[in-house]
């Protein structure tokens, strides 16, 4: 079984300064590794320089983008769908056993400007001790158990947010609600009587 570190990366499309788009100039060394960030829903980020999700957007915007290391053996197999702020995808980690094919999958849930959890919990929270005060913190995934998971399917209905549908190769349908950061409905922006 391969067990090398793969990873996960959200890149700006480039402009120079004539605003023409360009690749030619990132060189990729202008990506925040996100790995350790936690998000916590009073608005506080732990594994960063910075300190509140404020600071860190702020920080965030001004590099070319972000990355984020899986764990050892973990890969991600499928598309991404990018809805209301939240890129949602899948990943797979086989088994240790290299007689079984089995292995568990994960859907992850991530605020594309940073590549965390969102402050307001997509997937629920999980309480942690920080620096001595009770915190919850934002899952940024979830695990789908068994079996090797379908790339998500997005639902937006009349509801707010989105429901996710991922198939795992035991033939369980999952159903996930989430609470997307932006808006996933188009509709009046302004308007004007003339």
């Amino acid at each position: 079984m391969d067990t090398s570190q793969q990873s996960y990366y959200g890149i700006k499309e480039p402009l120079d300064i004539s605003n023409n788009k360009t690749w030619a100039t990132l060189l990729g060394t202008d990506l925040i590794d996100v790995t350790d960030f936690e998000v916590y829903t009073d608005r506080t980020v732990s594994g960063s320089t910075d300190t509140t999700w404020a600071d860190m957007i702020n920080t965030q915007s001004a590099a070319d983008g972000w990355y984020l290391d899986f764990s050892l053996g973990e890969r991600n197999l499928g598309q991404a769908a990018l809805i209301g702020g939240l890129l949602s995808f899948t990943t797979f980690t086989p088994t240790a056993d290299i007689c079984s094919a089995g292995g568990t999958s994960d859907l992850w849930g991530l605020y594309y400007k940073s590549g965390t959890a969102y402050y307001r919990a997509v997937f629920g929270t999980e309480l942690e001790i920080v620096a001595g005060v009770e915190k919850e913190r934002s899952l940024k995934k979830l695990s789908l158990g068994l079996g090797l998971a379908t790339s998500p399917n997005v639902h937006v209905g009349r509801k707010k947010g989105s429901t996710v549908f991922v198939q795992s190769s035991t033939g369980e349908i999952t159903r996930i609600e989430e609470e997307n950061p932006l808006s996933t409905k188009s509709g009046l922006q302004s308007w004007k009587l003339q």
